[in-house]
């Protein structure tokens, strides 16, 4: 017995080079926002020291994107599925909007 694929049937542009390329542009659509709006505040939160809050800025994005994933498949191969990981995921992303919301109630009015 073959097994199916949870996005056989109705989806037909999720199959092939225009599902993966809709994927990449939306994917990437997403991520340049945040990585503007990430840049944005950077700015905003040390306009005297640019290079060091966008420095740092990437540094944690490159962070992000390298224990981000380990720790996921580690979580995932330990429990077997993905509650762990998306659990976690939602509270790393909980704890940066708390300090984003702090950090933008420090920051300077803009005039």
């Amino acid at each position: 017995m073959r097994a199916r694929s949870g996005l056989r049937g109705g989806a037909g542009a999720a199959h092939g080079a225009g599902g993966a390329l809709l994927a990449a542009v939306l994917l990437g659509g997403t991520f340049m926002g945040i990585i503007a709006l990430g840049f944005a505040a950077a700015r905003a939160l040390a306009p005297k020291d640019q290079r060091r809050a966008f420095a740092l800025t990437t540094a944690g994005f490159g962070l992000g994107q390298i224990v981000g994933p380990v720790v996921g498949g580690l979580l995932l191969d330990r429990t077997g599925g993905f509650a762990a990981p998306s659990l976690l995921a939602a509270g790393a992303l909980l704890v940066a909007a708390l300090l984003a919301a702090r950090g933008a109630a420090r920051a300077p009015a803009a005039g």
